[in-house]
């Protein structure tokens, strides 16, 4: 039987690694950025992780929900792997245009708001990091838990467990009789 507890701490370990991240994310973007999609996408993906082990530790006693577990636990990594990968490209792309206008010459770096959200001249790099150290994340720990796929024990035995087995028929305490006929 393969337990279910090796998927379960990768999946804990991925919940605790994306509040990292989404922590890091916010607490580096630049002053004036309200940067809370990070912690707000973090701390729901953390969340459908932590359901998913509580869900995947129930494998013994179910294996339905064990596995139902382990599944969306996969639909979760792949789903932001994806999500964060689709975004990635734009904000490599932007983070390219700011990194280009810093280069071209002297640049007022402006926080950014709500009126300038558009413009290049203000730094997106730390969304760059971010997501990608979230799409990594989530490869790595896609991998991790395809290989730890929980199996199911043994069948359990008809009898119930816990009662002791019936007991042996008593033997006779009178002696076999011989084949032989006694003399006279």
């Amino acid at each position: 039987m393969k337990s279910a507890l090796p998927a379960a701490v990768t999946l804990f370990v991925y919940a605790i690694g994306l509040l990292f991240v989404g922590g890091v994310t916010w607490y580096v973007a630049p002053p004036g950025v309200t940067a809370t999609t990070a912690l707000v996408v973090s701390g729901a993906g953390a969340v459908l992780a932590v359901v998913c082990v509580v869900l995947l530790l129930q494998f013994e006693s179910s294996r339905a929900r064990g596995l139902l577990g382990f599944y969306l636990g996969l639909v979760l990594l792949i789903a932001l792997a994806i999500g964060a990968g689709m975004r990635l490209k734009g904000s490599l792309a932007r983070t390219s245009e700011f990194n280009q206008e810093v280069r071209r010459g002297p640049v007022t770096v402006v926080t950014q708001t709500r009126e300038n959200k558009d413009s290049p001249i203000h730094p997106v790099a730390y969304q760059a990091v971010g997501i990608a150290a979230t799409v990594t994340l989530s490869i790595f720990a896609l991998v991790a838990l395809a290989m730890q796929k929980p199996r199911p024990g043994p069948q359990a035995r008809s009898e119930p467990v816990g009662l002791p087995p019936e007991p042996a028929p008593a033997l006779s305490a009178v002696a076999p009789s011989s084949t032989t006929a006694p003399s006279a």
